[in-house]
């Protein structure tokens, strides 16, 4: 319980780090020229792919990170809120419905 704000913190200085820093070298520009790699994504697939599949703990990263990014973004207001939800809300159904861990008995 006392791990969540600190993470929630880490994502402040990750979108903070993302923001100010990584546009600076060419490495983590997209293709498309104005986005750069995005760091905070990555993170937000790791938090969702590893947590446990009853803690909705990755829908709440999703929520802030969406809104750090929004924040200091010039695209419209909820657009990676609405964006990283909807890929939390997917990746949890899918591992929910599709995907079992642990130990499988064949007979």
């Amino acid at each position: 319980m006392v791990k969540k704000p600190f993470i929630l913190l880490f994502l402040y200085f990750l979108v903070l780090f993302q923001i100010s820093f990584l546009p600076h070298f060419r490495f983590f520009w997209s293709f498309s020229g104005n986005n750069f790699f995005n760091l905070v994504f990555l993170v937000l697939l790791l938090i969702n792919l590893l947590e446990k599949k009853e803690e909705n703990f990755g829908i709440l990263f999703a929520f802030f990170a969406g809104f750090l990014l929004d924040i200091f973004s010039e695209s419209f207001i909820g657009f990676h809120v609405l964006l990283f939800v909807l890929i939390s809300l997917f990746i949890k159904f899918f591992l929910k419905q599709y995907v079992q861990i642990g130990e499988q008995k064949i007979f």
